[in-house]
């Protein structure tokens, strides 16, 4: 028999017996769930099974409900201001049992069972090791402990080599059918999105989208950071210079056509909360090097001729749009009457400035001004 601890991430714990036969399965699970993250499991001299014992299972079991609470909360916990005393409640203290229920049914396990085997056959020498075939695609059942578990094997797998291409897979298969990584992972190569995202806007899958909110911000912020970091000191007239500068054209479009997308779905669901990581991310300092950047790149962009500069450099517009839709969706919360039921939502957005010293009006009509500077000749 193998040790396990109870629960990943605690110690103290007296470990648990279980069969070798399940040792790859839960150290898989174990890397999802541990509170401090690490290294994907490397693979074992235990066979792979795809099922656990009844002592392996409860040992899941137990992690599952100990972990998923603690991962949602770490990720932000959905807190929302209430009115009109002001007080923000975490979603467990907002919601019934039906809409904090996260359900790890077969779906679940089969997802979690292919990463197993997806990992041991991208590590292992042995060439008997099965392999894990193709990404499960997203359950159209209700599965959300399918939907909980994609989005930790997407943030929990490293962005690099040997399991790039594996995360990369999986991000094309799950993200036009998951809200929080297509938010959350705008640069990511995907088919098109849901026509739909209903699914994700009511009961437990929206309890997730909720407590991912945190997330959403650090994951914005750091695009934009490395955005801004993309391009260092270009020289026109350059050939190399002229091409970096129209790829981070590229990935400045895709991100902030992904903004624009999820300032509507926040609009049209009438969440007006649902974009507040949005609106936090944009106004950090990091974003103004973004701008900084942009300012940099018309000598470069120009240095191909008028024509094709003014070509490249309306491409800014889309940075133009989306600052100017945070403010159109600020205007809109602000005018949500106290009586109306979408009220909380909107004065829990709005309370994402608080504490800046010029309003997003003032904001956002200085750095359109800076956007527009630099789309000139």
């Amino acid at each position: 028999m193998a040790r396990l601890s109870v629960s990943p991430g605690e110690s103290g714990n007296r470990p648990t017996l279980v069969h070798p036969a399940d040792m790859p399965l839960l150290q898989c699970a174990r890397f999802l769930l541990a509170e401090a993250g690490g290294a994907p499991p490397s693979p074992g001299p235990a066979p792979l099974t795809g099922t656990l014992s009844l002592a392996g299972a409860e040992l899941l079991s137990s992690w599952l409900r100990r972990a998923t609470p603690r991962l949602l909360a770490q990720a932000g916990g959905g807190s929302i201001r209430l009115w009109p005393n002001g007080t923000r409640l975490p979603v467990w203290r907002r919601k019934g049992k039906s809409e904090l229920t996260i359900r790890f049914d077969r779906h679940a396990f089969e997802l979690l069972n292919w990463l197993t085997l997806r990992l041991t056959a991208g590590s292992a020498k042995d060439a008997q090791v099965p392999q894990g075939g193709a990404v499960p695609p997203p359950s159209l059942v209700d599965s959300t402990g399918q939907a909980f578990l994609m989005w930790r094997i997407a943030v929990c797998l490293p962005p690099m080599e040997p399991h790039l291409g594996l995360r990369g897979e999986a991000l094309a298969a799950w993200i036009p059918h998951h809200l929080p990584l297509r938010l959350g992972f705008p640069q990511a190569v995907a088919a098109a999105a849901c026509v739909s995202w209903e699914e994700w806007l009511a009961g437990p899958r929206l309890t997730i989208l909720e407590c991912c909110q945190t997330w959403l911000r650090r994951r914005w912020v750091r695009e934009w950071a490395e955005l801004a970091a993309l391009i260092a000191k270009l020289t026109p007239g350059r050939e190399a210079s002229f091409r970096m500068a129209l790829n981070w054209l590229d990935r400045l479009q895709i991100l902030c056509r992904r903004g624009t997308e999820w300032l509507r779905i926040s609009a049209e669901s009438k969440r007006w909360d649902l974009a507040a990581p949005l609106l936090q991310a944009t106004r950090s300092s990091t974003f103004l090097r973004v701008i900084d950047r942009a300012e940099g790149l018309r000598p470069v962009i120009y240095s191909d001729g008028m024509q094709s500069g003014q070509k490249n450099a309306s491409r800014l517009e889309d940075l133009a749009s989306l600052v100017l839709a945070l403010n159109q969706h600020h205007v809109q919360a602000a005018g949500i009457a106290y009586f109306d039921e979408d009220h909380a939502a909107a004065q829990s957005f709005l309370a994402a400035t608080d504490g800046e010293t010029t309003t997003l009006a003032a904001w956002s009509g200085h750095v359109v001004g800076r956007i527009r500077a630099a789309m000139a000749p």
